[in-house]
């Protein structure tokens, strides 16, 4: 009977366990309970100066904490600096240099990701696999993902416009934005070191690998050879949409060759495992995730694999009892 009421709650927590599983890992990100307009992101100083000390404290990154304890107020008077009271379409690119300067970021070998066009996967795999580092997951980014804001010419305001910013999209319209992500990206790829990764969008029409690309203007450039030893390259594609290009085709092959330029070494993959699996905790009614079978062995992965596991623990433990 002992055995028999073990083996209940076993299951019971088994149970309750797998579908808090897949709800934590398919949980989208909330919105705003009051949206976003505009303008600046409201409260943003408060909320930049509260992610500087939860990145220091709550999420401190193993091998990527800040050498020293940063001065929050100091690096949000960089931030505010570089544009206050300016054009908010005539921002130079070299407008955050001291805000990069002030923020003592490192990044441990081996683990810089790179991504273009495929934000909706590459944070919650860097988040699930925990060895891999996105410029948002550095200090450098993390306190500005996820606002907006733009500057404002009225003297009597705070320098910041909270009404309305222009679109990084309009012509001729040079956004604090641009020249912060611009400014970012260069100083995360000077500091990248052995192994690289990179997700690319292989569902796009224009490219997997673009020429407007951050990674491309950015990124790519400053990567220096004799630091980084190869690249490894992920394809993903959205369930929906269908793959156009894929290793060593198009714009994929010739990344290749600019690589191989650099004399950096190159791997490509468009069936990494991992990421599939990340899509399937975002879809997992899909029917592309009812076949979660290795290449090479057909045994079950992903969620039910945990299950199995877990499955085989109930089973020592009522042996042993």
């Amino acid at each position: 009977m002992k055995k028999v009421c073990l083996l209940i709650i076993a299951l019971t927590l088994l149970t309750e366990g797998s579908f808090g599983y897949l709800q934590r890992a398919g949980r989208k990100k909330r919105d705003s309970c009051f949206p976003l307009g505009s303008g600046t992101t409201p409260n943003i100083e408060n909320i930049f100066l509260g992610k500087c000390l939860d990145f220091q404290t709550k999420k401190a990154i193993p091998d990527a904490c800040p050498p020293r304890p940063v001065n929050c107020n100091q690096l949000w008077d960089d931030f505010k600096d570089a544009i206050a009271y300016k054009d908010p379409c005539k921002i130079p690119l070299d407008a955050y240099d001291t805000f990069i300067k002030d923020v003592p970021h490192q990044l441990p070998r081996d683990k810089t990701m790179f991504w273009s066009g495929t934000d909706n996967i590459v944070h919650a795999y860097t988040a699930a696999t925990n060895t891999l580092l996105t410029l948002e997951d550095t200090m450098l980014g993390y306190m500005a993902n996820g606002l907006q804001w733009c500057s404002s010419t009225d003297k009597r305001s705070t320098g910041l416009n909270f009404d309305e910013c222009p679109n990084w999209w309009e012509e001729g319209c040079k956004v604090a934005s641009t020249a912060f992500y611009s400014g970012t990206s260069d100083a995360i790829a000077r500091q990248a070191t052995g192994v690289i990764t990179v997700m690319l969008d292989g569902s796009r029409t224009d490219g997997a690998f673009r020429n407007d690309s951050y990674f491309n203007l950015h990124e790519f450039p400053n990567l220096v050879p004799r630091q980084v030893s190869r690249a490894d390259v992920i394809i993903v594609k959205p369930f929906d949409k269908p793959l156009f290009e894929t290793c060593g085709v198009g714009s994929v092959a010739y990344l290749e060759s600019l690589f191989k330029a650099k004399g950096i070494q190159f791997t490509c993959t468009d069936e990494d495992n991992r990421a599939f699996h990340i899509q399937c905790s975002h879809d997992p009614t899909n029917e592309l995730c009812g076949r979660l079978e290795t290449a090479n062995s057909g045994n079950l992965i992903g969620p039910h694999y945990h299950v199995a596991h877990l499955l085989a623990a109930v089973v020592m433990v009522m042996y042993w009892i």
